[in-house]
């Protein structure tokens, strides 16, 4: 039998803050201490500590993918590198007269993705648009953490993805549609898991057009009972409850993914425009981001 958290009554402030990105909904919710709730600026610190030790940094970087290429707007692309091309990396290496290692040799790659993300966004600013994209340079298994071959994954807008395939030239390109799912938390992970960095390092490059979503909303309450799915949706992921940690749950409003006449989820949906869902815009966008320059 599954074993329950019970709330027990703790001293203290809660906010609860929300997070919509199309049909998926996201809730946290921080236990403030009533020495600082009054002060704005410290309870804006102390959530934001509790955010890192809660490990939302990985949370927060799915839902900049999910606003900015929402169900199927978005292309995935394998960038393969050619027993040549690997070669070249080398010579690179040892051209700085640097060991030839797998870290001097993952820096070269990411050197690559650099240089060809740059000539896709001077082909795309020739027809006067702007690539956007979500970028990891890869040389591990996501499943078993294994060593694997260099090899670069990169989400991108369906328009910029026959530009990508013509600048790549170490390899081969391989294309796949994003599924048409609420969400692509599980693609993001999986991605992520593939890359090795180190504990300052970036491990994603992401496009300056991306969405970041902001709250919704934040609010404060005096229980610290248990987040709960409202009736008619459905449960993606609750994190393991604790007095200790944040409380966080996520979950899919199903009336609004639900076709009226076939009843099967994720059919007949609006034509979707620039990554949002005509009828049902991504909320919490916030101030929009200027467009990255072409190089």
């Amino acid at each position: 039998m599954e074993r329950r958290w019970l709330p027990v009554r703790q001293e203290g402030t809660w906010k609860v803050r929300c997070y919509t990105v199309g049909q998926t909904v996201e809730k946290i919710k921080f236990r403030v201490p009533d020495s600082i709730a009054q002060n704005r600026e410290k309870t804006r610190r102390e959530i934001a500590r509790q955010e890192r030790k809660a490990g939302q940094g990985m949370r927060a970087v799915c839902r900049m993918v999910n606003a900015s290429f929402y169900r199927t707007d978005g292309v995935l692309l394998e960038l393969t590198y050619t027993d040549e091309a690997i070669g070249r990396l080398a010579d690179r290496v040892r051209a700085l007269g640097i060991e030839l290692t797998e870290d001097a040799l993952r820096d070269q790659a990411e050197r690559e993705l650099e240089l060809w993300l740059r000539r896709v966004r001077r082909a795309r600013a020739k027809g006067g648009a702007c690539a956007r994209y979500f970028a990891v340079t890869s040389d591990r298994n996501g499943k078993t953490g294994e060593p694997a071959r260099l090899h670069h994954h990169v989400i991108v807008d369906p328009d910029s993805a026959q530009a990508c395939a013509e600048k790549w030239r170490c390899g081969e390109v391989r294309e796949k549609r994003l599924w048409d799912e609420p969400d692509h938390n599980d693609l993001v992970v999986y991605l992520l898991k593939q890359v090795r960095a180190g504990k300052d390092e970036k491990r994603y490059k992401p496009s300056r057009n991306l969405i970041h979503p902001v709250p919704d909303y934040e609010r404060t309450v005096h229980s610290d009972a248990e987040l709960r799915v409202p009736a008619g949706c459905s449960l993606l992921e609750r994190a393991e409850n604790s007095r200790i940690e944040p409380q966080y749950i996520r979950y899919v409003k199903l009336w609004e993914v639900q076709d009226a006449e076939m009843g099967e989820p994720g059919r007949g949906l609006p034509v979707l425009q620039g990554g949002q869902q005509v009828g049902d815009p991504v909320r919490g966008t916030g101030k929009p981001i200027k467009d990255r320059p072409a190089l």
